[in-house]
């Protein structure tokens, strides 16, 4: 239901982008989302990255992930969110891979994170 949901504002908005990856079960693994206005956001203020996790504080025990950094006003602006399964390298790997498809292969020039070695990882 969640992914058919992300489908129907695909087909509405041309600039909402998502992706989602299935376990052998068919249940959902990790999902990455990023709206028009997140992604024209990282367009004017992708120079810093803020990455940090909540670790199965909501209902399906899915760690929630936050793309976020500050405006020219520092004021806080969202560049996308993600759900993931668990905190693997992997799982951050696939994480990574979407969002910088979502920004059409920009990275940014710094990533601030909480230093979870599965990140680094990653991250390189």
């Amino acid at each position: 239901m969640f992914v058919e949901n992300l489908k129907r504002k695909k087909e509405l908005n041309k600039s909402f982008y998502f992706a989602y990856e299935l376990d052998d079960d068919q249940w959902l693994k990790h999902v990455f989302l990023s709206d028009g206005i997140s992604r024209r956001n990282y367009t004017l203020y992708e120079d810093v990255v803020l990455f940090d996790t909540t670790f199965d504080t909501n209902r399906y025990k899915m760690t929630f992930v936050p793309f976020t950094s500050l405006d020219n006003h520092r004021l806080c602006v969202t560049f996308g969110a993600a759900f993931l399964e668990d905190e693997k390298a992997k799982s951050f790997k696939w994480l990574f891979e979407k969002f910088l498809e979502a920004k059409a292969g920009h990275k940014p020039f710094c990533v601030i994170t909480d230093q979870d070695p599965a990140m680094k990882i990653a991250i390189q």
